[in-house]
């Protein structure tokens, strides 16, 4: 005893440590509960055969592994075991800037819509949810998020979309809830941005 103070035994020690990380899983799962009981409504029903292909990025909520990033396009292509392998294409800091790939796998974690999916990318990227919320009756446009609202894609089959098209799903984003004007453009052109040969091939 020092100061008149006794020092916690270890099993005390051990049982807040304990104690600690279960309240904290526990907050972690409320608020996760209630991010799924009001996440934004998604589309009905998604063809994944149709779904995939290529899509230009038109906008998007900034995101940190995003800055600076000019053409970004994604190639999706359905595997054999039903899930949608994925390689995400784009240049940094400017239109000659380097190329970067990141590429990845998503499940269908909803089989009712096919709407809702898990990406997994390759390490170090975490596992992140890819929520179909609208897409085109020819699947020519799509209006991705997430269930938090952090993360909303406005993508394209084309570089560029028509204004009012565009200007109906920020409408149509703002009416599920997402900070609208948080929305940034992605510089687009005719992409040159290819999969990588001899690896993924992609095609409706």
């Amino acid at each position: 005893m020092e100061n008149g103070l006794s020092r916690p035994s270890r099993p005390i020690i051990i049982a807040s440590v304990l104690g600690a990380a279960a309240a904290f899983a526990i907050t972690r799962r409320l608020k996760r509960l209630s991010t799924m009981k009001y996440a934004p409504a998604v589309a009905r029903r998604v063809d994944l055969t149709r779904y995939t292909g290529t899509w230009y990025e038109i906008a998007a909520l900034p995101q940190r592994y995003e800055r600076d990033c000019f053409g970004t396009v994604a190639h999706y292509r359905l595997s054999e075991d039903g899930g949608i392998e994925v390689e995400n294409i784009t240049r940094w800091g400017g239109w000659e800037g380097e190329v970067k790939r990141v590429q990845g796998r998503a499940k269908v974690v909803d089989p009712e819509t096919s709407a809702k999916l898990k990406v997994q990318f390759r390490w170090p990227m975490a596992t992140g949810d890819y929520w179909i919320l609208d897409v085109g009756p020819s699947y020519d446009y799509a209006l991705v998020g997430t269930p938090t609202r952090r993360a909303l894609w406005i993508l394209s089959r084309e570089p560029v979309m028509n204004p009012t098209l565009y200007d109906r799903l920020v409408e149509r984003s703002r009416l599920l809830g997402f900070d609208v004007s948080r929305l940034r453009l992605t510089p687009q052109t005719v992409s040159d941005l290819e999969p990588r040969s001899g690896g993924l091939s992609f095609g409706l």
